[in-house]
């Protein structure tokens, strides 16, 4: 429901404006007999009953104007009549009875030096209905789609994105109309919450999503991991809505517990075909492919150095085995020496004897 005019205020202040004259009077008089006490213990005892009313009173108007300051209304000031009364001037309230009133009402204290006013303001709602809906992207091949918002009011004519905090008790809520964005019917939320052909945005991500929607709602999106309940254990692979009630579960070393018994219930699945309108990576995304860069490039490094070094090692080798073979040619070691001995024919005296090799 769509708050038409937050400023509507009705007032009511005909009896608080009576106790505090009231109020002021029995103090007046108070000061009054207290002066003139005679010593009747009878006096001095209903004198005593006055001022701790008196102090009642004036303690209820100073915690209705504390409790004003942070949007709660004090009932004590208000009695069943006074708030029936409201819910009969205005016809098109949407309350069933003075509780529902109270809460949804923003109470308001002003004042000019002498006097209070406190102002009890009811936010006069449209004959629209809407279904409030929450929505939340799955991970699915390495990208989810983008939602800018995760709460809708929809029916079958429009759709708002609901961008504040609005005011429930039991199966109503109401929403002032300033913290709702009206959507364009052929945007991509829209299409799929009713189905059609919607064309939208994407994010590239490989992220895990384990987010507490509500007590006793988990949801899991891109999971691979278990679940451990007191029970038992599961296996859980991809996107999942888990709902408990009175239980402790345990999701990636973190313990979830549910007090409450009443869980929102997931819509039923609507046709609709999706094409891609556009993709971005995220921080996340980025980061990890940055990582996988810098891993493959250390890879690639690893490789690069071994490949030197292998290089390296085959040239050393190589070149010990010419070495080798190098030596054996020129090695003399087996070889015989031949002495060859020249004499001089004309002279007795022998010359220098050369010994050198001979090589067949």
């Amino acid at each position: 429901m769509i708050n038409e005019n937050i400023n509507q205020q009705i007032r009511i202040n005909a009896r608080l404006f009576d106790a505090s004259h009231k109020s002021i009077q029995e103090l007046n008089d108070v000061v009054a007999r207290v002066n003139a006490i005679d010593g009747d213990l009878h006096a001095v005892t209903a004198t005593l009953h006055k001022a701790i009313i008196l102090a009642d009173q004036v303690a209820e108007i100073t915690r209705a104007c504390q409790l004003a300051k942070t949007g709660v209304t004090n009932s004590n000031l208000l009695d069943h009549e006074e708030i029936e009364t409201i819910l009969t001037e205005v016809n098109d309230l949407p309350y069933q009875n003075a509780v529902e009133a109270v809460e949804f009402s923003r109470p308001t204290v002003l004042s000019n030096g002498t006097t209070l006013l406190y102002i009890l303001a009811l936010p006069k709602v449209s004959n629209r209905r809407y279904e409030l809906v929450r929505l939340y992207p799955t991970v699915s091949g390495g990208r989810q789609i983008v939602l800018e918002h995760h709460k809708f009011a929809l029916n079958g004519e429009e759709t708002y994105a609901v961008v504040g905090s609005c005011s429930s008790i039991g199966n109503i809520t109401v929403c002032p109309e300033e913290d709702l964005i009206a959507l364009e019917e052929n945007s991509c939320i829209p299409r799929l919450l009713k189905g059609g052909h919607a064309s939208c945005s994407y994010l590239r991500s490989n992220e895990e999503v384990v987010q507490l929607v509500e007590d006793g709602t988990l949801f899991l999106s891109n999971y691979n991991g278990s679940l451990a309940t007191l029970e038992r254990d599961y296996q859980l692979e991809g996107t999942y809505i888990v709902q408990f009630n009175n239980e402790v579960v345990a999701v990636r070393n973190q313990n979830f517990t549910a007090y409450s018994a009443n869980h929102p219930m997931a819509l039923p699945p609507v046709l609709t075909n999706i094409t891609v309108a556009g993709c971005r990576p995220s921080l996340g995304y980025v980061d990890d492919v940055n990582t996988q860069n810098t891993q493959a490039m250390s890879g690639v490094s690893r490789g690069v150095t071994f490949s030197y070094v292998l290089e390296a090692s085959l040239t050393l080798v190589v070149f010990l085995i010419l070495f080798i073979i190098w030596r054996k040619l020129t090695s003399t070691e087996g070889i015989p020496t031949t002495r060859v001995i020249t004499e001089d024919l004309e002279s007795p005296k022998r010359t220098s004897t050369t010994a050198y090799h001979s090589v067949n």
